[in-house]
C-alpha cells in the first residue's frame, strides 16, 4: 500500500458506497452516506492522471440517494460498458429494491 494524492475537487467523506472499476484506467465511486444525509453523486477516478471528475446529470431519471447497495460493470461482445446499480438503503434506512443501468459511453441511466 502506498497513499495516492489525487488533484482538485473529490467526493465528500462517507462510508457504504460503492466504488467500482470501470476499465483499466477508470473508477467508478456513486452513492453512500455521510452521517444522516444519503448520496447519489457519480464520481469518476481517472487512476493514472490522480484526478477525480464530478458527473452531474440534467436527467430527472437518476436513481435516489442511497448507500449499501451494489454496483458491478458489464461489458459486451463490443466493448460498450455498461454498470448496473442494485438496492441498498435509501433515506430512512428502506431498503430499496430497484435496479438502474448506465450507459458509460453516454453516461445516461437506462
Amino acid at each position: 500500500w502506498s497513499p495516492v494524492c489525487v488533484a482538485g475537487s473529490k467526493p465528500s467523506p462517507r462510508a457504504g458506497h460503492t466504488l467500482t472499476a470501470v476499465d483499466e484506467k477508470t473508477a467508478m465511486l456513486f452513492g453512500g452516506h455521510g452521517g444522516d444525509k444519503r448520496f447519489s453523486d457519480l464520481w469518476l477516478l481517472d487512476v493514472e492522471r490522480k484526478v477525480w471528475s464530478h458527473i452531474s446529470s440534467s436527467s430527472p431519471l437518476w436513481p435516489q440517494p442511497r448507500s449499501y447497495h451494489t454496483v458491478c460493470t458489464i461489458v459486451s461482445e463490443d466493448g460498450e460498458i455498461k454498470a448496473l446499480l442494485l438496492g441498498g438503503r435509501g433515506d430512512g434506512g428502506q431498503v430499496l429494491s430497484d435496479c438502474w443501468m448506465l450507459d458509460m459511453k453516454g453516461r445516461a441511466h437506462v
